[in-house]
């Protein structure tokens, strides 16, 4: 498993108690020194757990642990301004990976049920023999995403084996083949992929992976189908999304059908496309009975978000909704008044009503019938300009469990509202604060995130922003140009394509992330 990017800054007990995340700023100041000297200590114990994981592991899970380790290393540096800064980050993340690579890989099973967690019973599953059970047991607040699956025998529920695989996941499910024998594993990595994993029964209790993940294997197969490489030309590894889901078992429990669904940067959606892997012969096939049912399952996208204006010569009045709250209010749009529609989302496309921004941030649906696009003119900026009152209402306000993004930076000691509030008003260590939870973030929550970073980045402006970049190492500023970069990413929503819109509203930090005229 490999956990990237900025993570919460929190050095923990070897130096005196600080966090950059801390609410209200800590009295004690650690020295450069002090943040150095504690990386290299847990940098030491890194090379001390890997050297002596590998020594033990199998070939096939060293293969495993070394392709983690030479990813999590790519990410790993960070080379601002500010020294303490990186290592205190460094530090932190040195920290994480141990962890990561003791939990993964473990010496022995472990303790059952693992300490401080619960048990989830929905993601649990019984054999159709009744001979055992999977039970997974997953951790709580800041380790909610850590979870263990252990099969467990039916008649003696002291015998009990660890199913290997990533700790990492929002959610899994588990299905069993008719004979006991396989074992397939789904997980929901974030909001934009899912993964799949296959398990053979060795002895006993004893289940172990045998490809590589099978949601990888069938990404791949479909790109190499005929139709793709002839009509669709898609890249399945430059998706937005790609999620997996399992389908069924064969009668024999030899085969088990897969489902795809993905989005390839707003050009191409792929709905239910469907496989089957064999057993038997270790490689995915497609039965001629699926041909007409996968020639639906891929469709070309339309057209995405434009300038428009009120289509006749009167004036619109109808609903709209409030940012934040959503409270409905009443709107009229003047002939000539300008704003983005956005048509139906791909869930709701029989809708006849497009989606519309207004400048004052009032959104709302019209009918398309009464809207006239205008594709050659720029799109506007979008206004979230009413977020900075609602989280500064927010900021003293108690974080409960609903407010799924506040109480994950909550785990982690920040004040989310609080840190929004600053970061808005041009706090360059808030912005990168704001940035750091999005280890964090997952399922639910990393949806909210998402969202709010998006309207952050509005409000704070074009001018903060660009400052913040600078003071940011390239490392940083790569990975902002990649997700500018992306095409039909939800997180830009309605803004399909961020790169143009960037450009022409967010001039200043356009030039610093693709430079000037291009």
């Amino acid at each position: 498993m490999t956990r990237i990017g900025l993570s919460c800054l929190c050095i923990g007990a070897l130096l005196p108690p600080v966090s950059l995340h801390a609410d209200p700023t800590p009295t004690a100041s650690p020295t450069l020194e002090e943040f150095k000297a504690d990386f290299e200590k847990q940098d030491a114990e890194l090379n001390q757990v890997y050297t002596e994981t590998m020594a033990r592991l199998p070939p096939e899970q060293q293969k495993e642990l070394k392709k983690s380790e030479v990813e999590w290393i790519k990410h790993r540096d960070q080379e601002g301004k500010d020294p303490g800064l990186n290592w205190l980050i460094l530090s932190f993340k040195t920290r994480e990976r141990i962890k990561d690579i003791r939990a993964d890989f473990p010496l022995e099973n472990g303790p059952y049920p693992p300490p401080g967690y619960s048990e989830a019973k929905d993601e649990g599953a019984e054999s159709p023999r009744g001979d055992f059970v999977i039970k997974v047991f997953r951790g709580e607040g800041a380790d909610i995403r850590r979870q263990e699956a252990w099969i467990v025998s039916k008649d003696d529920p002291s015998q009990r084996q660890r199913l290997r695989g990533s700790t990492d996941a929002s959610s899994t499910e588990h299905f069993i083949s008719p004979d006991a024998r396989w074992i397939v594993r789904w997980q929901h990595d974030h909001s934009q992929k899912d993964s799949a994993y296959l398990y053979r029964r060795k002895d006993g209790l004893v289940f172990e992976s045998i490809t590589d993940p099978l949601s990888e294997l069938a990404w791949e197969f479909f790109e190499k189908t005929p139709a793709n490489k002839r009509k669709y030309k898609i890249d399945t590894k430059n998706l937005t999304q790609s999620f997996i889901r399992f389908e069924s078992w064969s009668g024999d429990g030899k085969k088990v059908r897969l489902s795809l669904t993905g989005l390839e940067s707003y050009k191409w959606t792929i709905h239910d496309w469907q496989c089957d892997y064999s057993m038997e012969k270790k490689a995915l096939e497609l039965p001629a009975s699926l041909s007409e049912h996968n020639a639906k399952a891929v469709e070309a996208i339309g057209p995405k978000e434009v300038m428009a204006t009120i289509n006749g010569p009167d004036a619109y009045t109808g609903s709209g909704y409030t940012p934040i709250k959503g409270d409905e209010v009443r709107i009229t749009i003047k002939p000539g008044e300008r704003f983005i529609a956005a048509p139906p989302y791909a869930d709701f496309e029989q809708d006849t009503s497009w989606r519309v921004y207004l400048k004052s941030g009032i959104e709302c649906r019209i009918d398309r019938s009464r809207i006239r696009l205008l594709p050659d003119e720029p799109l506007m900026k979008l206004n979230y300009d009413a977020s900075k009152k609602e989280w500064r209402k927010l900021r003293d306000k108690p974080v409960t469990q609903s407010d799924e993004a506040a109480w994950e930076a909550k785990q982690h000691g920040v004040n989310y509202y609080g840190t929004l509030v600053r970061a808005s008003e041009g706090n360059l260590k808030a912005i990168a604060r704001f940035d750091s939870l999005s280890d964090f973030m997952g399922g639910v929550a990393g949806e909210s995130y998402v969202n709010v970073w998006w309207r952050l980045f509005h409000v704070a402006g074009d001018e903060i922003f660009a400052n913040y970049l600078k003071s940011c190492p390239e490392k940083t500023r790569e990975s902002y140009r990649d997700s500018f970069s992306i095409v039909g990413g939800d997180a830009w929503d309605p803004i399909s394509k961020p790169k143009p819109y960037l450009k022409q509203n967010f001039p200043k930090t356009y030039e610093i992330l693709f430079g000037k005229g291009q």
